[in-house]
């Protein structure tokens, strides 16, 4: 997956589930969501959920986990 097309996909699978499940989403969790296999799946989004909280795009909870910010336009 391209760069862009991951962080596109990370920032929107990460908005999907907080929606559905209204917590705290870990990185693990979004990469098993899209797709990739446990052993990879969180060290495969988390330089991109970090990169989205340097953006102001999402927060980062004490226990790493993370929130979508309301209101934050992904594709910006």
């Amino acid at each position: 997956m391209a760069n862009t097309l991951m962080y596109e996909a990370v920032a929107t699978k990460l908005r999907e589930l907080y929606d559905t499940h209204q917590r705290p989403i870990g990185p693990t969790e979004i990469g098993l969501a899209l797709g990739f296999d446990y052993q990879q799946a969180s060290s495969r989004t988390s330089p991109i959920l970090k990169r989205l909280v340097a953006e102001g795009l999402a927060k980062r909870t004490p226990n790493g986990k993370y929130v979508p910010v309301v209101d934050a336009d992904v594709t910006s």
